[in-house]
């Protein structure tokens, strides 16, 4: 008979697998079974669906996952206590979609990246969400493996022009500046909005790893034309006009980047604020405390931005609605 490999390598079968007979049958050495590629598809079908079906006729775990779905929804955030039980959920009912889909989530939303990278090695090639993929690898710095699974996708040539940016992203903390720059050029008068500074941006850091440091500055001042308050590039240019020799130019981007940087360690304490707020405001509204819910909203609209704004004061004309009618119907 043929070796395993050779009947493989010749396409008689697509899979083999060795196994040694139990005692009582007649024999006990090992024994070639030859098991086609589509048994092992079926066999594994059949696993997601046995699996489901266990996992729909639980009493708890549907249940239990909706919750933790609608919760991280709200408040885009998961607890641990909620992750610990998806990591239960996964390893009782493997294959089952929306628990696969909803860890990938908590793994996103706890930037656990390493962990989301192993999350997808254990499912199955089809269910795997190739951008948020890439994003993992670029998160955990394994720009190497993210270049290699944006080319799955298309070369740099035919890449459309956001794959181009990640292409370039990488490449240049990857330290292949030579490949980030070309990658770069015309990005900047196809792109618009947050994208063009980043190109903007990136193309002066490679400039200044080159030591061009006139096409750096053309660059970065291009960016702070689009938004003055760019803070990389207010740093980055201030590093330019240093060794540019223009001290007072220098000193005058210094200066903004440090008016920019305690504007940011603010905002970011305004934003965790919100965030520690959110979930006691969304428990008192549940309970239809309007006095605590109201209490919670003016602690809240210090910090919010234009958007936060909007939703809290929806929260108050609701309080005033609901007040209204509980007047109106003790007053009959």
């Amino acid at each position: 008979m043929l070796a395993g490999k050779t009947l493989a390598e010749n396409g008689l079968v697509s899979w083999l697998v060795v196994v040694l007979l139990a005692n009582g049958t007649g024999c006990n050495r090992p024994q070639i079974v030859i098991v086609p590629r589509e048994k092992e598809v079926e066999s594994k079908e059949q696993t997601d669906a046995d699996s489901r079906s266990r996992f729909l006729s639980s009493p708890e775990a549907p249940e239990s996952l909706a919750r933790i779905r609608a919760t991280m929804a709200s408040s885009q955030e998961v607890s641990p206590a909620d992750h610990s039980a998806l990591v239960q959920m996964q390893a009782t009912y493997p294959g089952v979609l929306e628990i696969e889909q909803t860890l990938t989530g908590s793994l996103a939303l706890r930037e656990d990246w390493d962990g989301l990278i192993q999350h997808f090695d254990r499912l199955e090639p089809d269910r795997i969400d190739r951008e948020v993929l890439i994003r993992a690898h670029i998160r955990s710095h394994r720009y190497s493996d993210a270049i290699r699974l944006l080319g799955q996708r298309a070369g740099p040539e035919a890449a459309d022009d956001e794959t181009k940016w990640l292409f370039a992203f990488c490449h240049f903390h990857a330290g292949d500046y030579a490949t980030a720059g070309p990658l770069l050029d015309g990005l900047a008068d196809r792109v618009s909005g947050p994208r063009l500074l980043d190109v903007l941006t990136l193309r002066g850091l490679v400039a200044i790893q080159a030591d061009d440091l006139e096409t750096a500055r053309r660059y970065l001042e291009r960016a702070l034309a689009a938004q003055p308050d760019h803070l990389p590039a207010v740093t980055n240019l201030a590093r330019v006009m240093h060794q540019l020799g223009d001290p007072a130019a220098a000193a005058e981007l210094d200066g903004r980047s440090t008016r920019l940087r305690q504007q940011q360690v603010t905002q970011t304490a305004a934003m965790m604020r919100l965030a520690a707020l959110a979930p006691q405001l969304e428990e008192a509204w549940s309970r239809k405390d309007l006095a605590r819910t109201k209490a919670i909203v003016d602690r809240m609209m210090p910090d919010a931005d234009a958007q936060a704004r909007a939703m809290l004061n929806l929260y108050l004309v609701e309080i005033r609605r609901l007040n209204d009618e509980s007047q109106g119907a003790s007053g009959r």
